[in-house]
């Protein structure tokens, strides 16, 4: 019986469908942090069946039992709605999220999805369980995707369910798209009765729609100069390159047909160190020191936790600053809010607070505090004038890592996670237990808030959010040091 996971797998590539059947064991683990993101996502689910008083789950796990059970329950007209139904048909099994009870014995199709917006995987999703649900004889006449609306604001007190979900009408989107993913479905049963994988090269489409499992075993064996390593390519030009024979940097014959990045990496692997840009110099000019380094995290709750937010808005709880001063000498000072009320005047105050005495420039690392910063102007108008003052010193130092160097460390990522190792390699974040990236802070925080910990274990992840968030902040400092010695250095041999 093939699921409608694997179904939806073969649709982005036969191979992941294979390897999911038949070799599960060579994809990656999700790590602990994005584990407990899905299972958020369930729990979205579960909520959204609040929407369907009456109904009747089929909590049966041995899926021959469901089928049966799900016809006893489609059977009954007195149940308005079945949750997580067993229906199987041409050797594929689907469990609808609802199957609800519409006039004259037909059914409606729901599919409940944490996001906010409708993606062409949903309707794909909703493709294939219509297949099946047609071919097992049901008439289905109404196809909604229920999601979080993001319109939606927490009024205080208890969330409103019935105002916490959009129910979206995507049959007509669905209808677009069904027969040709049920085409693409025909062939499936005979490529998974495959013994060995099939031939299916690693290509962007190992990213569409979302990052596969798979990537590191099909990649594995593929040279440390291709392409796709440093740099993600859109699938008209990966395939310009395919036919061209030129999948790999030192392919690359001449700087002008490529991105810059992509130039750069290849001149470094063939040296066998860093390349320096000649105007890294200049980019480093305004930058200080005196610098501040500044580093922010955030959670952005799916169901909203506090007052006037709406799903998945970001809302920040911890903020960590490094100062260099005129001396020389390097200053930290922090905040982390309790999460049991909304930390944003708390956070945005006292940051104000520990850089309103300067006019240093402030470091970060990409647009993420400066995006925050905009957000927080708009949630707290009566600070809006000093919040947009101090973005206004924020400098990006992803920015001149990315435009004026590379080192073949970094493979491919510039994520301050592989650019700091790569140019002050005595540093890193191996010794950090508990909290090890961002995702991780926004998890356990979401947990502090959330009242889900004992004392001494919130004791425990406070302590391990300080470490991380002003280990970032440290890396800032590090990688600054470092770019301005690649400067001076590339400038002396000038």
């Amino acid at each position: 019986m093939i699921t409608k996971t694997q179904a939806l797998a073969s649709l982005q590539c036969v191979r992941h469908a294979w390897l999911a059947v038949h070799d599960p064991t060579r994809a990656t683990a999700l790590s602990a942090s994005r584990q407990a993101l899905r299972d958020a996502g369930r729990e979205i689910g579960r909520l959204a069946y609040a929407l369907f008083p009456g109904a009747v789950l089929v909590d049966e796990p041995d899926f021959t039992r469901a089928c049966a059970r799900t016809a006893e329950i489609l059977a009954d007209p007195g149940v308005p709605a079945v949750l997580d139904a067993a229906v199987e048909h041409g050797g594929f099994a689907v469990r609808p999220d609802v199957l609800e009870r519409l006039p004259d014995r037909t059914w409606g199709l729901r599919e409940v999805k944490s996001g906010t917006r409708i993606r062409d995987v949903h309707l794909d999703d909703l493709a294939i369980q219509r297949h099946v649900l047609t071919g097992a004889g049901l008439t289905i006449t109404s196809i909604e995707l229920i999601q979080l609306d993001p319109e939606y604001r927490h009024p205080g007190g208890d969330v409103d369910r019935a105002r916490l979900f959009a129910r979206r009408d995507v049959a007509a989107a669905v209808d677009a798209r069904a027969a040709d993913v049920v085409a693409r479905l025909a062939g499936l049963p005979a490529a998974l009765a495959r013994t060995t994988e099939p031939p299916i090269e690693p290509a962007p489409h190992c990213f569409s729609p979302y990052r596969c499992e798979f990537w590191e075993h099909c990649t594995r064996v593929l040279p440390e100069d291709w392409i796709l390593h440093v740099r993600y390519v859109p699938p008209e030009r990966w395939a310009e390159l395919c036919a061209a024979g030129t999948t790999r940097l030192g392919d690359l014959t001449t700087p002008e047909s490529v991105p810059p990045v992509l130039w750069r990496a290849r001149e470094a692997l063939a040296r066998g160190g860093a390349i320096v840009s000649p105007e890294l110099g200049a980019a480093l000019a305004e930058l200080g020191p005196p610098a501040d380094y500044l580093d922010f995290e955030t959670i952005s709750p799916a169901i909203p936790q506090y007052r006037d937010t709406a799903p998945y808005e970001r809302v920040p709880f911890q903020w960590s600053l490094h100062r260099r001063d005129d001396s020389g000498a390097l200053l930290h000072r922090e905040f982390l809010a309790d999460g049991r009320d909304d930390p944003r005047r708390a956070f945005a105050e006292s940051l104000l607070d520990a850089t309103r005495d300067t006019a240093h420039p402030i470091l970060v690392y990409s647009d993420f505090e400066s995006d925050v910063l905009a957000e927080l102007a708009l949630a707290l108008p009566d600070l809006a004038a000093d919040l947009e003052a101090l973005r206004a010193r924020l400098r990006d130092l992803l920015i001149v890592v990315r435009d004026h160097v590379y080192d073949p460390r970094f493979r491919g990522s510039f994520s301050l996670k592989a650019v700091a190792p790569a140019l002050v390699p005595s540093f890193g974040y191996g010794d950090l237990a508990a909290i090890r990236d961002g995702l991780g802070a926004t998890v356990e925080f979401s947990r502090i808030a959330a009242g889900a910990c004992g004392v001494d274990e919130e004791a425990s992840l406070r302590a391990a959010l300080r470490a991380y968030c002003g280990r970032d902040t440290e890396a800032l400092v590090r990688v600054h040091d470092a770019l301005r010695a690649l400067a001076a250095s590339a400038a002396t041999a000038s």
